[in-house]
């Protein structure tokens, strides 16, 4: 969760990360990443939860394993590419449209035209 500290708005975000492995296979990756578009710049409080099998009871975690650090990085926005295409698709829908009614119209026109047909000899 992500707090505006001075409005008290709150962003909610969820990065579920899961890791398993055995002595020949692994699945999921270690890592994730979340990225929110259009944060006003500010004063932030970050909430984040971390579960490790080591932190629930009832489970026995392999001896001799350490717990690694939990790294969270804050950066500047990036670039959303589904916006991208959205405005591509906005841009050009109109003319590809405008394109494909006049080519169908032309087809029509053609198809009405009798010069050199061969019905006539």
């Amino acid at each position: 969760v992500l707090t505006n500290m001075d409005t008290g708005e709150s962003r909610v975000a969820n990065q579920p990360i899961e890791y398993y492995y055995g002595r020949d296979w692994k699945e999921d990756d270690r890592g994730g990443t979340i990225k929110l578009s259009s944060v006003p710049p500010g004063r932030y409080s970050l909430e984040a939860e971390v579960v490790r099998p080591e932190d629930e009871r009832g489970t026995s975690a392999s001896f001799g394993s350490k717990a690694k650090p939990v790294e969270i990085v804050a950066g500047p926005g990036g670039i959303f590419w589904s916006n991208l295409v959205l405005l591509f698709f906005v841009l050009f829908a109109p003319a590809f449209w405008v394109l494909a009614k006049s080519m169908s119209f032309e087809a029509v026109r053609r198809d009405d035209y009798d010069y050199g047909n061969d019905d006539e000899d």
